[in-house]
């Protein structure tokens, strides 16, 4: 039997109980009522025939045919996502002004090699270097566990790096 393909909303929906784990976190994410994503997830299980997730007094956990059908939503996603930015006459290509704040250390001895080849391969992004003096050096993004992960990483990468001459980076 030819079942029709659900509607994009629903599929936005089912992504974002599927993230939160409840009615409440999808609708708080995605600027709708709790009543509205419940029918959302009630029409898409009877579009597909299927039951996407378990109720539990805690909030919702995926089925199994749900979490199958996780990667292809999240494709979905993704494609709706460029299809946006292409009509819209954008670009995916990063563009922008990053603005880094290091320890005077990193800045004069990591961070330079990373820069240019940061600017030698996304030409777009303007890059801006401000070396911190220790004592003024808790800028709060960096107190986020997934930032701190991205500098160690990237000042690690940097450090293996051959260095490209060395020396700051400008501004």
């Amino acid at each position: 039997m030819d079942r029709p393909a659900p509607d994009w909303t629903l599929i936005q929906s089912f992504l974002a109980v599927a993230e939160t784990g409840s009615l409440t976190g999808a609708a708080a994410r995605l600027g709708r009522s709790q009543p509205t994503l419940g029918r959302h997830i009630q029409a898409l299980e009877q579009d597909l025939g299927t039951v996407l997730f378990t109720r539990h007094p805690r909030g919702l956990e995926l089925s199994e045919a749900g979490a199958r059908l996780i990667p292809m939503a999240e494709a979905m996603q993704a494609q709706m996502n460029a299809l946006t930015l292409t009509a819209a006459g954008q670009s995916q290509d990063l563009a922008g002004t990053v603005r880094i704040t290091a320890s005077v250390f990193a800045s004069q001895y990591y961070l330079p090699p990373l820069l240019a080849r940061i600017r030698t391969e996304e030409p777009a992004i303007e890059l801006e270097l401000v070396p911190a003096h220790p004592a003024r050096h808790h800028c709060a993004p960096c107190h986020r566990p997934a930032d701190r992960r991205l500098c160690r990483q990237e000042l690690h990468r940097a450090a293996r790096a051959p260095a490209d001459g060395g020396g700051a980076v400008g501004a």
